[in-house]
């Protein structure tokens, strides 16, 4: 029974791909689909805006930039589409865990499709392939990364604490608890930097549980240093908070050192030490590689154009470059200053703890704060309590450091999913007293947020992005501006119908412009309605009719006609979702529904006031 249950979640797992929510931006523009596959946005080159470029209110955006590079040594990526994180001036995310997410699953899919076809010359991306591959490249690596070390990690405990080596046959509860989580569905089946971090994190628990075992082999000696320098380098390097959730592991690491039975105290200082320099050996080579792609990644952007690598561009001052490109420094010094947070929004410091936590996890966060009053005074010495006071420690100081920072979001937390599993999971489920009402309520509760995160949660924005060009197709407009208003960042690279030829690369340095993009610009106007007026002003402004039908507005239907008297929308296109940010005021059933259907409109002009004062 279990074994049916587990893979049907798994079978549920791979088909969440398909999911139209959106969850937050970052899935899509820090995952590497529209930083490698994005179309341009920059809007400062059109017509309406020639004669005063620079007083456009978008043309100097600080989000995102447009870079063009060339190929160079095979190079996959043309045009890039750079948000804030991943320019040349802040630099604070490295290039290889996009790379890995999209980059590597986009190129092995069109080499089975090469490979299937027979011929010789791949066949190029659509933006759906763009947005679905790597989704089902991270749903199957979190089997691996995930799944498979949890089975790994429960069965090594199960005999600890049994004190056989017979290892129980079927699923776990452990492993049906993870697998049915709203978390594992919606989370770490898209490219989110931090369900990267979170199969890091499990990998250095399973290296912990192979070190606790306290077989010393001539190989374990090594090997789990080894193991340990470089998951923990990746880690960092894929998010830099990625410390905070690995120092009690590798403090665990470094103890089973220093407790050797019958040992001095200067044999335990030197294998404790042995093991650091062990780790810190893999760690800095591994971190070196990763400088190195962000140094080429990151010094061949140029903000006026394309930059072509040339001999001075191999032979650069590479000491100068490796400390202005070390991704886990810029971001750690980015996080520190309060300015920079408040920016991304600010929220109260037990958000993490009250809030978070909570609505990630549901009931086990909740029996974790129970169980912390009852295991206050310490344990057994022995491997189980060991493992145990390891992973407590993962959770109270991942989120005593992340809640000392004001910028507080849910997905930060995404980690804890490997400790508050292997704690409480089993606990809950064998509880005379609340172990069935606690499955009702962990099945009620991942259903409805599966539902709404997976599904509903600005469930419009991708499907209206992919639906624009056959939109504007109909109306017999194929250029013009579409301007999306109180929705999350549109991700371009669904516009293409045919992308980049990961297969074919550009000869002799010669740039491949990103043709398959549409001839129509799409623009985030975020929730900013003066921004939209701004631009619908010099869009219309003295213009004449024949401009009313090229300018689009995407936005929930409520706020369209209310942006002024002088424009009016007529619907094109629409479909139902639901926000939680921005929310206008809702006093009826019928106005909750208006502001959660979002709408394509062509805006009409009903009266247009020249800066001359004539009237047309």
């Amino acid at each position: 029974m279990r074994t049916l249950l587990y893979v049907s979640l798994i079978i549920l797992r791979l088909i969440a791909v398909l999911q139209p929510g959106y969850i937050h931006p970052d899935e899509l523009f820090q995952g590497g689909q529209e930083l490698f596959f994005g179309c341009p946005n920059d809007i400062s080159h059109l017509e309406f805006l020639q004669d005063d470029p620079q007083s456009a209110p978008f043309t100097s955006s600080s989000s995102t930039k447009q870079i063009k590079r060339y190929n160079h040594e095979g190079a996959l990526y043309v045009n890039i589409i750079a948000t804030w994180e991943f320019q040349k001036a802040n630099a604070v995310r490295s290039s290889v865990p996009p790379s890995f997410m999209t980059v590597l699953p986009l190129w092995i899919y069109c080499k089975l499709r090469q490979w299937c076809s027979g011929a010789w010359k791949s066949w190029t991306l659509s933006g759906w392939e763009i947005l679905t591959i790597p989704r089902l490249f991270m749903a199957l690596l979190s089997i691996v990364a995930v799944d498979f070390l949890l089975y790994f990690i429960v069965r090594k405990r199960e005999t600890w604490i049994s004190n056989n080596n017979q290892i129980k046959k079927g699923v776990p509860i452990e492993l049906l608890i993870f697998a049915s989580s709203w978390t594992t569905v919606c989370f770490l089946t898209r490219p989110f930097s931090n369900s990267l971090e979170t199969f890091c994190i499990s990998l250095l628990c399973a290296v912990s549980v192979i070190d606790m075992e306290g077989k010393r082999l001539r190989y374990q000696s090594f090997l789990v240093p080894l193991l340990t320098g470089i998951v923990c380098s990746v880690g960092l390097f894929v998010r830099f908070t990625f410390v905070i959730f690995a120092l009690p592991v590798v403090l665990a690491i470094l103890l089973t050192r220093f407790e050797i039975n019958n040992a001095t105290m200067y044999a335990k200082i030197k294998s404790v030490l042995s093991c650091i320099l062990l780790i810190a050996i893999p760690f800095l080579v591994t971190s070196s590689f990763f400088v190195c792609q962000d140094v080429n990644f990151y010094s061949s952007q140029s903000d006026n154009g394309p930059d072509l690598y040339s001999t001075s561009t191999k032979t650069m001052k590479l000491n100068n470059d490796f400390r202005k490109y070390v991704a886990p420094w810029n971001a750690s010094r980015y996080n520190s200053k309060m300015e920079n947070l408040a920016e991304h929004g600010l929220h109260p410091r037990i958000t993490h703890i009250v809030v978070n936590l909570p609505m990630l996890f549901g009931p086990v966060a909740i029996y974790f704060y129970v169980s912390m009053l009852k295991t206050i005074g310490g344990g057994k010495d022995s491997k189980q309590s060991r493992m145990d006071n390891m992973l407590r420690g993962m959770i109270v100081f991942g989120l005593a450091m992340l809640s000392s920072a004001p910028h507080q979001e849910p997905r930060f937390l995404l980690p804890l999913v490997i400790p508050l599993i292997l704690l409480h999971a089993r606990d809950l489920y064998e509880s005379e007293s609340f172990g069935n009402v606690f499955m009702v309520i962990w099945i009620i509760f991942n259903m409805l947020l599966m539902v709404f995160f997976g599904g509903l949660h600005q469930g419009a924005v991708l499907s209206s992005v992919m639906s624009l060009p056959d939109i504007l197709h109909k109306s017999s407009m194929s250029d013009g501006i579409v301007i999306y208003y109180n929705t999350y960042m549109p991700p371009t690279f669904l516009l293409r119908r045919h992308s980049l030829n990961l297969l074919t690369a550009p000869q002799n340095n010669q740039a491949v412009s990103p043709q398959t993009c549409p001839s129509f610009i799409v623009f985030d106007a975020q929730s900013s309605r003066e921004n939209v007026l701004e631009l619908l002003s010099k869009r219309f402004s003295c213009r004449g009719e024949e401009y009313q039908s090229s300018v689009y507005l995407v936005a929930p239907k409520g706020l369209c006609n209310e942006l002024s008297d002088e424009f009016r929308c007529r619907e094109l296109w629409s479909s139902f979702q639901i926000s939680t940010e921005n929310l206008p005021p809702v006093k009826t059933i019928q106005d909750f529904v208006e502001n959660s259907v979002l709408s394509v409109n062509i805006i009409e002009l009903v009266s247009t006031v020249c800066k001359s004062n004539i009237t047309t």
